[in-house]
């Protein structure tokens, strides 16, 4: 099986100089399997991305991912996730070549991200690229893993 989990973050607050924060943003994940592909979306993510530091933060609910069909939905909450054993996920990193990232001005930035990713009560530090791109003073990023 081939798990890919796909994150947008549409950053549409800021609250205070360079830090930016939403309530929601979404992730998305796919998986291909003989039997069938597997995709669900949660648009509830909380998410702070602060510029100055490259500090970046995500919260979720493993219950607010919603399914094509209800007994997939069933499934991953009880037996995949044990979303009663473990409500959330989180990711705790930074971008590390923040300071090549221009947040003055409209543009796409590569950004390389690193930091300790929680799922099911398993911490893994991940390493990966993603996008920051800023239009009309409105920041979203984007990066899969």
């Amino acid at each position: 099986m081939v798990l890919s989990l796909i994150i947008f973050m549409a950053i549409n607050s800021t609250t205070k100089g360079k830090v930016y924060f939403t309530k929601n943003g979404s992730i998305s994940f796919f998986s291909k399997t003989i039997l069938q592909n597997i995709q669900a979306d949660n648009n509830e993510v909380i998410s702070i991305l602060n510029l100055q530091t490259g500090s970046l933060q995500f919260l979720l609910l493993n219950t607010a991912f919603h399914f094509p069909k209800a007994r997939m939905e069933e499934d991953f909450n009880g037996n995949y996730m044990e979303s009663d054993k473990y409500p959330r996920s989180t990711f705790k990193g930074r971008i590390a070549n923040i300071n090549k990232i221009d947040s003055s001005k409209d543009g796409a930035w590569q950004a390389n991200v690193t930091g300790d990713l929680m799922i099911h009560g398993v911490t893994k530090n991940i390493t990966t690229a993603g996008k920051i791109i800023i239009n009309d003073g409105k920041i979203s990023a984007a990066a899969s893993f």
